[in-house]
């Protein structure tokens, strides 16, 4: 089944292109990279095959870097299912819950850190590092204990401390420094300068991204083809909204989308909506978000990377950027339990608060068919989904 290929790395900035035998992580302009497969050797996959075995490392290896350097710990092909009660309660009569809570560490970062630290692996990275609002860190750790890695994280000093003590569970440094991830990025560069340490922080390095862009490939696989009319996605560093556009990119180049593209609604938090802000303003890129004020950690990113790729995706994919109020995803995420028993974190409420807003809008309608990225679980408990009350 599968067809091995050979592809290259291109700089988001300046264009530059480079193979992808070298470990790698900012272009040298300082742009982000991305991994562009070899198409032409993929063009014997059967997506019907795939959807039945499911999209992974082994099914999809000619549109993903070397298959060897996959460090698969049983994640991905998460459960795709129908949510008609949570659907009747927000309006929407044809509503599909993508759940990423079943993956080995319990959050969408597990496939992104398979295909990272394999690959970091394999090009003999000596020791990682990475700064994280929380999910990421506990899902590098995982993956770092399996490759026998050393692993340094420092996550805000807001995080629920959960998120620290799973992480040091499984064998990385964690040190909680500075009021938002933006700090906590900074202070990991200031450590580890000098140091020979691989910085797996978002889009930092380029394979994160095409792990998670398999979550597109199980969204329009996993309905049979099927092509969805919206896909929500809680949208803190854009990895996601990267990876999925990526992945329905693809698609559409090999001929296995049928129908209009699904359009793509990232949903940020009121209280830090940089992309939101850029996105109204029909800005190119995000600006930093001054002062970043929600209880959802996943989603306090005040300057995203790879904010004008977010943009970018939201362009090609006639999207739309939207921001909820704290309380609103507390709601969803105790809608999401309460209805459907999905113990989701707060980016998962995020995804119920915004097709909410979307649909009083106008933006979706009640008829369509609409996937939500439910990201990972809540740490606190779902009778306080944000630890806020």
């Amino acid at each position: 089944m599968s067809h091995v290929g050979r592809g290259s790395l291109r700089c988001c900035r300046c264009s530059k292109t480079t193979d992808s035998d070298q470990r790698v992580g900012l272009c040298g302009c300082g742009g982000t990279l991305v991994y562009e497969p070899d198409l032409d050797a993929a063009r014997g996959l059967d997506p019907d095959d795939i959807a039945r075995i499911g999209p992974g490392p082994r099914t999809l290896s000619s549109l993903l870097p070397e298959q060897s350097c996959f460090l698969t710990l049983g994640e991905g092909n998460t459960p795709l299912r129908a949510a008609p009660s949570l659907g009747q309660a927000v309006g929407i009569t044809d509503l599909w819950l993508k759940d990423e809570i079943a993956n080995p560490s319990g959050s969408f970062k597990d496939r992104g850190m398979a295909l990272a630290i394999g690959m970091a692996r394999a090009r003999s990275a000596p020791s990682l590092a990475l700064a994280t609002a929380g999910n990421a860190g506990v899902s590098a750790a995982l993956y770092s204990r399996a490759a026998g890695f050393d692993l340094y994280v420092v996550m805000p000093e807001i995080t629920p401390p959960v998120f620290a003590h799973r992480a040091r569970a499984w064998g990385a440094r964690v040190e909680m420094g500075g009021a938002d991830l933006a700090q906590a990025g900074a202070l990991l560069r200031e450590r580890i300068a000098g140091q020979e340490r691989f910085d797996l922080s978002t889009l930092r390095e380029p394979y994160r991204v095409e792990g998670k862009k398999l979550i597109g490939y199980e969204v329009i696989l996993g309905l049979r083809r099927r092509v969805p009319d919206w896909i929500v996605l809680p949208t803190g560093g854009g990895t996601a909204v990267i990876g999925v556009d990526k992945a329905l990119t693809e698609m559409e180049k090999l001929g296995w989308l049928q129908g209009t593209p699904p359009r793509l609604a990232c949903v940020q938090a009121a209280g830090c909506a940089p992309v939101v802000r850029a996105f109204e303003n029909r800005q190119a890129v995000t600006s930093a978000w001054e002062k970043p004020e929600t209880g959802a950690w996943g989603l306090r990113v005040p300057a995203p990377l790879g904010g004008s790729r977010i943009l970018d995706a939201l362009k090609r994919r006639s999207g739309i950027a939207v921001s909820v109020e704290d309380e609103d995803i507390i709601q969803g995420a105790r809608e999401l339990w309460g209805l459907e028993r999905v113990p989701a974190g707060p980016e998962g409420g995020a995804s119920v608060a915004g097709v909410r807003t979307l649909l009083k809008r106008g933006v979706i309608r009640f008829d369509q068919c609409v996937v939500l990225l439910i990201t990972g679980g809540s740490p606190v408990g779902v009778d306080s989904p944000l630890g806020l009350e």
